[in-house]
């Protein structure tokens, strides 16, 4: 997502389009982030900005727009932390406050939409073996494939948690069910 895409209104427009195409959305999953990894003191404001752009304006913006559609009927909301939303981490001070943000937000958003049928949770998963692990590794000055390795290998499965389609999950050919639904849809598991 970049920041153009954070830009007020931007969401509840995308919202609405997809709302207006498929029908009101039981689920959304708001997978946005962005690390820099460096210190406060290596942090320009420029830098905070765009983390809190994409980590936690963008997620916010998301629920936001989507809640009105779900009030009354239900549905659920995931958003997506990370494991120094709780603890915090080395060179992180964005990522982590941004991150740590999500997962309060999200609790509040349990408080405030739990009574209008809206399921609202966090996922704070480990590192995952993706395109933002492997920035990351860059930006510390380290080869991606050996911060993996290393990552991976204090863990109870010595590996990174990685994303990937199934055979099952395929992309095929969307058709209607029901009501007019979309039937099941291809989508990426996070395999940890």
């Amino acid at each position: 997502m970049s920041p153009a895409a954070c830009a007020c209104g931007e969401a509840e427009r995308a919202i609405g389009i997809a709302a207006a195409a498929l029908g009101v959305p039981d689920v959304l999953v708001t997978a946005a982030g962005i690390i820099r990894r460096q210190a406060a003191t290596d942090t320009t404001d420029a830098e905070w900005d765009q983390v809190l752009a994409i980590n936690l304006t963008a997620v916010f913006r998301c629920c936001r727009a989507v809640i009105p559609l779900m009030a009354g009927r239900g549905g659920a909301i995931v958003t997506i932390g990370s494991g120094w939303g709780l603890v915090g981490g080395p060179r992180a001070v964005s990522y982590a406050a941004t991150k740590a943000a999500v997962v309060n937000m999200t609790r509040a958003l349990a408080i405030d939409h739990g009574p209008d049928g809206i399921r609202v949770n966090c996922l704070c998963p480990g590192d995952v073996d993706t395109p933002l692990f492997r920035d990351e590794a860059r930006q510390l000055g380290a080869d991606p494939d050996v911060l993996v390795a290393e990552s991976g290998a204090g863990r109870p499965l010595p590996r990174l948690g990685r994303v990937e389609l199934p055979d099952r999950e395929r992309p095929r050919r969307r058709r209607r069910g029901p009501g007019g639904r979309l039937g099941r849809q291809p989508r990426p598991v996070c395999v940890g």
